[in-house]
């Protein structure tokens, strides 16, 4: 695909013919943070030059990267980093461009590839080790304890809780 300056959003913004919210800048390529970012920190590394994706011009994409990674190293902290090529792998915008999407342990931010089948997996892995570790609790009180009784109820229940809720399970 080819594009012009009218058809390209991101040659618009590097034109500064569109507004963007830019952060970062050098003569090879701009950081602006998108419209809607995923979380806080979210920001997308956009080559000066135009090329459809990462498969246009090695020395594009280099530029895009190059961007990315002085951003990165002087924020600090773990990111994704994440670009596409194509409709089919959630491409969106035709001029390439490159996500850094700051990460922190239990964010809940799920990549585009994580499936639900992982994810159920690991809740239930996750499950199974809360019901072990409660049970195992348990079995240091006397039987006619409360604390046991108490912790033993506590792991039926949690085991009978779903493991993920459906949509109309979370609709007010």
């Amino acid at each position: 695909m080819t594009y012009t300056l009218a058809a390209c959003v991101f040659c618009r913004i590097v034109a500064k013919v569109d507004p963007a919210q830019q952060v970062w800048q050098d003569e090879r390529a701009i950081v602006i943070v998108p419209l809607n970012p995923v979380v806080p920190g979210h920001v997308i590394a956009i080559p000066r030059r135009h090329a459809d994706d990462f498969t246009g011009d090695w020395l594009t994409t280099s530029d895009a990267t190059h961007a990315a990674f002085q951003y990165a190293r002087a924020m600090g902290g773990p990111f994704n980093l994440i670009t596409s090529k194509g409709r089919e792998a959630t491409q969106s915008v035709f001029h390439l461009h490159v996500h850094l999407v700051p990460r922190a342990a239990g964010d809940g931010l799920a990549l585009p590839w994580t499936s639900a089948a992982a994810e159920l997996r690991g809740a239930q892995r996750q499950r199974e080790a809360d019901v072990k570790g409660l049970l195992d609790i348990a079995s240091t009180y006397r039987p006619e304890s409360t604390v046991r009784v108490y912790l033993e109820a506590s792991a039926a229940r949690l085991n009978e809780l779903p493991l993920a809720a459906s949509p109309e399970e979370t609709q007010p």
